[in-house]
């Protein structure tokens, strides 16, 4: 651990370990991450939606068939900004009177500014490789905390670190809601 571009491939022969954090590549070139340390008894739990040890993707039906999506699964800390940007279409009449009209259908995206203080190195890696990995565009689900409480889909075009000290990481990002 300690880098966002090496990834090592899963290994199903059942002899890996895997500490918790740790970033793995499947067959289906989907990352996954690891929620706890496993041992070479258990690290043939393999990675898939809704396991015990491995997280990155969620379930989510479109149109009647469930997939597998890109899901941010790590809880920042408690300093998270929300903000509304609603698009409003007016016209301005002469007498002073305006008429105002939402802009499409989802007119209120989120905007969501996260932070994630006092993470370890392996944490930090596995937080940066998920969103170095969308490369700004790539969409992926997130539950936005509350009084929200719902899952949607975001990009994160903005993201930075800072090495506070030995082992001491701080990830701000900027995630903006996509229809």
């Amino acid at each position: 651990m300690g880098s966002i571009y090496n990834i090592a491939s899963w290994d199903d022969s059942g002899t890996a370990t895997y500490p918790k954090n740790s970033i793995v590549k499947t067959s289906d070139g989907k990352f996954w991450y690891a929620l706890q340390d496993l041992d070479a008894n258990t690290s043939t739990e393999i990675p898939a939606v809704g396991s015990a040890y491995w997280n990155g993707y969620t379930n989510v039906t479109v149109g009647g068939t469930a997939t597998a999506e890109s899901y941010f699964f790590w809880t920042p800390s408690y300093n998270i900004q929300v903000s509304h940007t609603p698009r409003v279409k007016s016209i301005q009449f002469g007498d002073g009177y305006e008429q105002r009209i939402k802009d499409g259908i989802n007119n209120d995206l989120l905007n969501i500014q996260l932070s994630f203080e006092n993470r370890t190195q392996a944490e930090a890696t596995a937080i940066l490789h998920f969103l170095h990995s969308r490369e700004g565009f790539g969409a992926f689900y997130f539950k936005v905390p509350a009084p929200y409480s719902m899952i949607k889909r975001f990009v994160c075009k903005e993201f930075n670190s800072n090495f506070i000290f030995d082992d001491n990481y701080s990830i701000q990002c900027k995630l903006g809601e996509v229809s």
